[in-house]
């Protein structure tokens, strides 16, 4: 099961949905967590972890900053630290495995 085009469209309507703004608050990553964790199955909360941690791969390293805030925003989501952990691995490119 993954995130589909439909799912992936209805992200953008959370924000006014559940009135966040965008302007205010944007390192405030509860008011952008809610709606994902009542909105998603932990299985899509994975991928989603498992797609952020492919970004910050993108540079074939990990900065302890990058690390410390995939793990605060996996927390957020209700992730368990095994999931975490499998879904960190699986976005591991090969040349780092």
């Amino acid at each position: 099961m993954g995130l589909d085009v439909i799912a992936c469209e209805s992200v953008m309507v959370w924000p006014s949905r559940y009135h966040i703004s965008h302007q205010i608050y944007m390192n405030d990553f509860h008011q952008f967590t809610l709606p994902i964790n009542s909105e998603l199955e932990l299985v899509e909360k994975v991928r989603i972890v498992e797609y952020m941690w492919q970004i910050a791969y993108a540079d074939n390293q990990i900065s302890v900053h990058e690390n410390h805030l995939l793990r605060k925003i996996a927390n957020l989501l209700n992730v368990p630290h095994g999931d975490y952990i499998a879904a960190k691995m699986r976005a591991k490119p090969a040349l780092l495995k």
